[in-house]
């Protein structure tokens, strides 16, 4: 009796010991089956006997692609008591070393043009390996967007290393109007333009231009950024400062249907619009001076360095029709009509 009664001692608390053990076992279980980590867990004969919620997802996600791709036979329902070998032919090839693990392994590997991250963790019991516990995680878009965003930055340096390069002036503007970039071009401008600019806006900085709104030190723009981010086309504006004329030409920059800023191309037009002045001065001067020599009447012509006639008044005209016969008697080409562009030296016999 006493040995019945030890006996029934020691199964009630091996079976409070197996409740114990199965709600542990229930609690990670249930704490697997919720886990966001796609986890697998297969047997020491390495038959999946487990999948969590996060895993069945991924796979089902994929069987299609895995069955158009590469693996026909993949089933996404059928996974659990199959062997790992006939799930992927990469546990195929490392069915021994999987095997034969005592930490954990990382690794990845490509199936059916996805890139799949594998973390294998042997589970030990007293020394004893139990089976193996599997981590996925697809990478494919990941990897893809680290590609697009290599190629787009790239791009962007490309861009960049030619925006540098440029003769042209050029500032970048955020959706918020804050100056991301300004070439080395755009720069220089401002630094010729810097002593007059001062006079104006003694606060302004060109190395602080970068990083603050456009409308920081030109306030030009102020009550125009809500018609500039509405913009769908260029737009030009003409702008003023301490006598430095200045044109913008405004473009917004959309990426895929969305506005992501916005390109400001500067031409500091000062030095030009001098420069037209000057020559309608000149011109007008001009104009002055052969009104008064078509007026003389002395008889006027001017020549240009290789000595051909850029200019005849009127006497000189009348002169030249009324000799016309005589002339031509020596020069036989020679009309008294045309005369711009007649050499002088031809009036000569010997030259």
């Amino acid at each position: 009796m006493l040995a019945m009664r030890q006996s029934l001692g020691l199964i009630r608390e091996k079976e409070a010991q197996e409740r114990i053990i199965a709600r542990v076992n229930a609690r990670i279980k249930s704490a697997l089956d919720n886990a966001n980590s796609n986890v697998m867990i297969a047997d020491k004969d390495h038959k999946v006997i487990y999948l969590n919620d996060a895993i069945q997802q991924m796979f089902n996600h994929v069987e299609s692609e895995l069955q158009q791709n590469e693996l026909p036979t993949f089933n996404a329902n059928h996974i659990l008591d199959t062997h790992n070998a006939s799930l992927m032919p990469y546990f195929e090839q490392q069915l021994s070393h999987i095997e034969s693990l005592t930490t954990s392994l990382e690794a990845q590997f490509v199936v059916a043009a996805r890139t799949f991250k594998l973390v294998a963790s042997p589970i030990m019991v007293e020394a004893q390996r139990v089976g193996t516990v599997f981590e996925w995680q697809d990478r494919t878009d990941e990897l893809a967007a680290e590609k697009e965003k290599t190629r787009i930055a790239s791009e962007n340096a490309r861009v960049k290393y030619a925006l540098d390069g440029s003769s042209g002036q050029v500032m970048i503007a955020d959706t918020d109007f804050n100056v991301i970039y300004l070439n080395d071009s755009l720069v220089e401008m401002f630094k010729v333009a810097h002593k007059d600019i001062t006079q104006e806006m003694p606060h302004f900085n060109v190395n602080a231009i970068e990083n603050n709104k456009v409308d920081t030190f030109f306030s030009h723009f102020s009550d125009k950024l809500a018609d500039i981010a509405a913009q769908t086309n260029s737009i030009e504006t003409e702008f003023v400062i301490a006598g430095r004329t200045f044109t913008v030409i405004i473009s917004p920059v959309n990426v895929d249907g969305e506005r992501v800023g916005a390109v400001l191309e500067w031409q500091d037009r000062t030095d030009w619009l001098e420069q037209e002045r000057e020559k309608i001065r000149i011109a007008a001067e001009n104009a002055r001076v052969r009104y008064a020599l078509d007026s003389v009447s002395g008889n006027v012509m001017i020549a240009d360095k290789n000595l051909n006639i850029i200019y005849a008044n009127q006497a000189l005209k009348a002169t030249m029709q009324s000799a016309e016969n005589d002339i031509q008697a020596h020069i036989g080409q020679f009309d008294a009509h045309n005369l711009i562009g007649f050499s002088v030296e031809q009036f000569y016999l010997e030259p």
